[in-house]
């Protein structure tokens, strides 16, 4: 056992969406807000979380100097993050390390999309089918254009995969969830990166999902 290993966590695996499950999440969903619509139900997600063995966070220094255990990080995670990297700072203080500020860090970036007011089909249509330009609508959903695409796979973190740019961009997460958008992304990559994109990530996990027809059909029913 490697000296900074920690106890083998319970690992719940869910390969499968089901229908009943999503009734529940929706009916207990309802009395946060009455503004919900299941006609405007989109996709369903499953997939592997870990949780720790203590049921919280594991946030502490391993036997290991310099090497910090976060783990058992649930959904708080993403909102406790400037607490927890505070939190690792101060083990690493209290650890002797060294630690010093660079002074070229730029903590502001300018943002790989902004949310704007989609513009109606027959707007975007004209840039829909034309010749390889940024100004190219690769995603008609989310109105993604190549030049998005190329300046999210030209930032820091290497972006290899669609799901990637789909993180990133929002390429492939409309209505129709990528079925017309995701060889134009593959096709923009394999410009950018040279080889044939291959990969098409979470469709081809085993993962089933609910399909959305069939989640809205049983809700209604279930609601009558």
């Amino acid at each position: 056992m490697c000296p900074w290993e920690l106890p083998k966590p319970i690992l719940p695996l869910f390969t499968e969406a089901h229908a009943e499950r999503l009734l529940k999440i929706y009916h207990e969903a309802r009395h946060t807000t009455d503004k919900l619509n299941i006609k405007q139900f989109i996709r369903s997600f499953t997939g592997v979380r870990s949780v720790s063995s203590t049921d919280d966070f594991i946030i502490e220094a391993s036997t290991v100097k310099g090497f910090i255990n976060c783990a058992g990080i649930q959904s708080p995670g993403l909102t406790s993050s400037p607490a927890i990297a505070e939190m690792v700072v101060g083990i690493l203080k209290d650890q002797g390390c060294s630690l010093e500020a660079d002074p070229k860090f730029n903590p502001n970036r300018a943002p790989i999309i902004t949310r704007a007011e989609l513009k109606p089909l027959k707007e975007i249509e004209p840039l829909i089918n034309i010749e390889s330009q940024p100004d190219k609508i690769i995603c008609r959903c989310e109105q993604v254009n190549e030049g998005t695409i190329i300046d999210a796979m030209n930032r820091g973190i290497s972006v290899t995969t669609i799901d990637g740019v789909k993180r990133r961009t929002r390429a492939g997460m409309g209505w129709c969830q990528g079925t017309f958008c995701r060889p134009r992304v593959a096709a923009v990559m394999e410009k950018v990166l040279g080889h044939k994109i291959d990969s098409f990530d979470i469709e081809h996990s085993g993962v089933n999902r609910i399909g959305k027809n069939e989640i809205v059909d049983y809700i209604l029913k279930h609601e009558e």
